[in-house]
C-alpha cells in the first residue's frame, strides 16, 4: 500500500443489531495491509476492452445438406492470401464459421482430424498476418444426423417421439473437446458457441449456453467467450427476448454477449427488396442502424456486460447503402462494441454482401472504403481494475489502462493523494461538459496505467488522453456510469476466489478478522460471519435496496455497500452469510449495485 496518511472519506458507519447478540460493528472495515497493495496491483492488462473491427470469412459451413461432404467441392477453407488480403485492410480478426457435424461427426464422439486441421490453418493463416480467429459452429442451435441415407435436424434439448437427439450435455461436450484443442493456441481470439440460435422449442438457450461456458471453463481455458442471443442474435430485439437481466455466470469473466443486426425490413440480410422499396417503407432509413442497435448496447450498459456484433452487411448494389453502413460505423465506435462483417470468403463470386475482392485480390468492393474508414482509433484501452471487465467506470473508482509505450520506465506513487503526474505521465478525462480532469495516478510502466477517475466526471462517454512530457502518447474512450460494480479477486485477475475477509462475531460480542482465502469454517451455532468484500465502482450507491448479493443458491443480506477505509478507489461490501452456505465448496459471488452485475469471484465453505 502506498505510504502517507490518507485523508479520510466522509464517515460512513452502520451500527447492525440482531437478537441483542451483535454488537456495534463500524463500517467500513479497515483494509488488511497484509493484501492492500494485492487490491491495487492487477496481475492482468485490461486488453479485453479493446475495440477490434473483423470480417467474417465464410466457406467451411457451405454445403450443409451434404454432410459430412468433400473438402474444396462442397466446403472450402479460405487461402492465405484471403488473410493478408483482409489484415492490409486493417480487418484482422477473422470469425470461421464452420458445421458442428464436420467437427464433430458423432455426437459424444471425437473432432474429425482433417476438418479439426483447416481451422488450424486458417488460425495459423491469420497469425501470420497479425490477427486471430473466432470459431462459431455455424448450427442456428441445431445438429443434423443422418438417418437412413436422409439427414434430420435436431434442435438442442427437445424431445423427438419421446427422445432427445441432441442434448445441452452432447454441446457441453464439444466445446470440452473443442476446448481442449485449442486453450494454448494463442491464434484464437474467442470461441463464438453458436451461430443464431432460434425456434429452440423446449430447449432453454440460458441453460444451454450456460452448460457450455461451464464446461470450457472445467478445462481451466480462461479464453473469451461470445454468448449468442435468440432469435437469430437480433439486436433490435434483444430486450424483450432475453429479459432484463444478462445469464452467462463465468468464474473467468471474460464472456462477451454476440448479436446481429441487418437494415432490411425483414431483418434477414437477404435485401430482396431494392434500396428505394426499403425507402418507402422507413423513411429514416439512413439512421436505421442507430436505432436498431440501441436496444442491445443499453441492455449491456444496464447489466455491465461488453457486447459484440458478430455480423453487420449491406450490399453493393446501391451506393445509398454506403451511408447506412457508415451512420452505422460511427453508432457502434459511440458503443465501444467491436464487430465483424459479414461477409469475406473466395466462394462468393458476385454475391452482393460480399468484401472479397475480385481480379485475383486486386478489385476491392465498396463497402471496403467504408470499413477501412471506420477503423477504431484508441490506442489507450481501460477496464475497471478491480474486474478487469465491463464497459463502465463510475467516478471515483479505480481504473486500469493498457496501450502501447506509455511510460519510459515503472513508477507507484509513494503518498497521499496520488499525484496527477508521474514519471513524466499525465492522464485526462474530458467528459460531457468538455472541462478536462486530470486523473489521480497509483502506478505508471511501459505498458500499464493505473489511475482513479475523477469524481467530476457524469454519466455518458469521456475522452481520455495520455501524455509524456506534454507530448500525446494514446488516447482512447470510456463509458462513465454512476455506478459500475467489480469485486477484486485474491490474485487481481478479476475471476477466481475473492479478495475478502470474514468478520466472525461471536456468542459473547468479541469479534476476529479472518481471510477468506482458505474455506470458510462457519464455527460454533452461535457465531455470526459477515463477508467483507473489497471492490470499486459502487459508493454512488446510497441505499441498501439498490444492491443484492447472491452467493451460490443464497441470499446473503447485504449490510454495507460503499466506501472503503483509506485507499482512494476501493469500495467496501459487507453481507452476512447465511449458515445453510456450510460445506457447500465453491460458491460463486453474484453482485448487484443498481442493476448492475459485477464480475463473478468465489468463495469456498467447509
Amino acid at each position: 500500500m502506498p505510504g502517507g496518511r490518507a485523508t479520510p472519506y466522509p464517515a460512513a458507519h452502520k451500527t447492525a443489531r440482531r437478537n441483542g447478540r451483535l454488537r456495534e460493528v463500524v463500517f467500513p472495515v479497515r483494509v488488511p495491509s497484509a493484501f492492500a497493495s494485492a487490491l491495487l496491483t492487477p496481475a492482468r492488462p485490461p486488453a479485453a476492452n479493446r475495440l477490434v473491427r473483423g470480417v467474417n470469412l465464410a466457406g467451411a459451413e457451405f454445403g450443409a445438406d451434404n454432410l459430412p461432404g468433400v473438402e474444396n467441392r462442397d466446403f472450402v477453407f479460405n487461402s492465405d492470401a484471403t488473410f493478408q488480403y483482409f489484415s492490409q485492410q486493417g480487418l484482422n480478426v477473422f470469425r470461421i464459421p464452420f458445421r458442428w457435424e464436420r467437427l464433430q461427426p458423432l455426437l459424444g464422439g471425437p473432432l474429425d482430424a482433417a476438418y479439426l486441421a483447416g481451422l488450424r490453418r486458417n488460425a495459423g493463416a491469420a497469425r501470420r498476418h497479425g490477427g486471430a480467429v473466432i470459431i462459431e459452429p455455424h448450427n442456428f442451435g441445431r445438429y443434423r444426423i443422418n438417418e437412413n441415407g436422409a439427414l434430420r435436424e435436431y434442435v438442442i434439448d427437445n424431445r423427438y417421439n419421446g427422445e432427445v437427439k441432441v442434448s445441452r450435455g452432447h454441446f457441453a461436450d464439444f466445446w470440452r473437446r473443442v476446448s481442449a484443442e485449442f486453450k494454448d493456441c494463442e491464434d484464437i481470439w474467442a470461441y463464438n458457441l453458436m451461430n443464431e440460435p432460434h425456434d429452440m422449442g423446449d430447449g432453454d438457450w440460458r441453460l444451454i449456453s450456460q452448460t457450455a461456458v461451464d464446461a470450457i471453463r472445467a478445462n481451466e481455458d480462461g479464453r473469451r467467450i461470445l454468448a449468442p442471443g435468440l432469435a437469430w442474435s437480433n439486436s433490435h430485439v434483444w430486450p424483450q427476448v432475453h429479459g432484463a437481466e444478462s445469464w452467462i455466470e463465468d468464474p473467468y469473466n471474460n464472456t462477451e454477449y454476440e448479436a446481429h443486426i441487418y437494415f432490411d425490413r425483414d431483418f434477414s440480410g437477404t435485401y430482396a427488396m431494392p434500396y428505394d422499396g426499403e425507402l418507402s417503407l422507413n423513411p429514416d432509413l439512413a439512421n436505421i442502424g442507430p436505432a436498431r442497435l440501441q436496444p442491445f448496447v443499453a441492455w449491456c450498459r444496464a447489466n455491465n456486460v461488453r457486447g459484440m456484433l458478430g455480423e453487420y452487411g449491406i450490399p453493393s448494389t446501391d451506393a445509398r447503402w454506403l451511408a447506412v453502413l457508415d451512420t452505422f460505423l460511427s453508432a457502434l465506435d459511440e458503443a465501444g462494441a467491436s464487430g465483424a462483417y459479414w461477409a469475406g470468403g473466395e466462394w462468393w463470386g458476385d454475391s452482393a454482401l460480399s468484401v472479397q475482392p475480385g481480379g485475383n485480390f486486386t478489385t476491392g468492393r465498396p463497402q471496403m472504403e467504408i470499413l477501412s474508414r471506420r477503423l477504431p482509433w484508441e490506442t489507450f484501452w481501460t477496464s475497471p481494475a478491480a474486474g478487469n471487465a465491463g464497459p463502465a467506470l463510475a467516478p471515483g473508482s479505480l481504473a486500469s489502462g493498457c496501450g502501447p509505450v506509455l511510460a519510459e520506465k515503472t513508477v507507484q506513487a509513494d503518498s497521499l493523494p496520488w499525484p496527477a503526474e508521474l514519471a513524466g505521465i499525465k492522464v485526462t478525462l474530458t467528459g460531457q461538459d468538455g472541462v478536462p480532469a486530470p486523473a489521480p495516478l497509483l502506478a505508471v510502466s511501459p505498458a500499464q496505467i493505473h489511475y482513479l477517475v475523477p469524481e467530476s466526471l457524469a454519466r455518458g462517454w469521456a475522452r481520455v488522453s495520455v501524455a509524456r512530457e506534454g507530448v500525446d502518447v494514446a488516447a482512447g474512450r470510456v463509458w462513465i456510469e454512476p455506478v459500475a460494480p467489480a469485486l477484486f479477486s485474491a490474485d487481481g485477475s478479476g475471476c477466481g476466489p475473492a479478495a475478502a475477509n470474514v468478520l466472525r462475531v461471536l456468542a459473547g460480542g468479541r469479534s476476529t478478522l479472518e481471510p477468506a482465502d482458505q474455506p470458510i469454517d462457519f464455527g460454533a451455532a452461535g457465531d455470526r460471519l459477515l463477508l467483507i468484500l473489497w471492490g470499486s465502482g459502487f459508493r454512488g450507491v446510497n441505499s441498501s435496496t439498490r444492491v443484492s448479493l447472491r452467493i451460490g443458491p443464497a441470499e446473503a443480506p447485504v449490510l454495507y455497500a460503499g466506501w472503503g477505509y483509506e485507499i482512494p478507489g476501493v469500495d467496501q461490501l459487507v453481507a452476512e452469510l447465511p449458515r445453510s452456505l456450510a460445506n457447500r465448496g465453491r460458491q460463486s459471488v453474484v453482485f448487484r449495485a443498481d442493476g448492475k452485475a459485477s464480475n463473478l469471484v468465489s468463495v469456498t465453505f467447509r
